[in-house]
């Protein structure tokens, strides 16, 4: 039977519950430690391949990026309130992915750190400097075209928003 209490207390139940929803909801990601900061590309990794232009590869060498809390900039790139996704792949998830094994880029190890940024909408960023994989503090591996592109730490993480820089 449906009486004015039971209809009461399941509206304050339901309240409750999306509050506590709410409160638990995760606001967009902050990009881990390991890549918040500037960057620029260094130079294309060999790792055969590479479906990239001698014009294009020249383009992106020397190109800055910056992965902050509030954006994500890779040249003309750039995703307002980015999500980072992080994910740790195996050696073999990595090949199955990229066709290569992960010491090609350079990283000792069987796993490795992959970030992916996306824009606040859920939809996915686009471009060189989307798809990261962490080989050390002050190195990241970009990918692009089948070209995996070193990139070395240039600065501290900014809370500021990366056009501004």
């Amino acid at each position: 039977m449906v009486t004015i209490r039971n209809i009461l207390f399941f509206t304050a139940f339901a309240m409750a519950s999306l509050m506590y929803t709410i409160s638990m909801a995760d606001p967009a990601p902050q990009p881990p430690p390991s890549i918040c900061g500037t960057w620029m590309v260094r130079r294309l990794l060999q790792t055969g391949g590479v479906s990239i232009s001698p014009e294009e590869l020249k383009k992106l060498l020397g190109i800055r990026a910056i992965y902050s809390p509030s954006a994500m900039q890779f040249g003309d790139i750039v995703a307002t309130n980015p999500v980072y996704i992080v994910s740790r792949k195996s050696n073999d998830e990595f090949f199955s992915d990229n066709h290569i094994p992960i010491s090609q880029l350079g990283i000792k190890s069987n796993t490795v750190l992959e970030v992916d940024v996306e824009h606040a909408d859920g939809k996915d960023v686009l471009g060189p400097g989307a798809v990261l994989f962490i080989r050390n503090a002050n190195t990241i591996v970009t990918t692009w075209n089948g070209g995996y592109f070193e990139m070395a730490r240039t600065g501290p993480c900014q809370r500021s928003d990366a056009t501004n820089h």
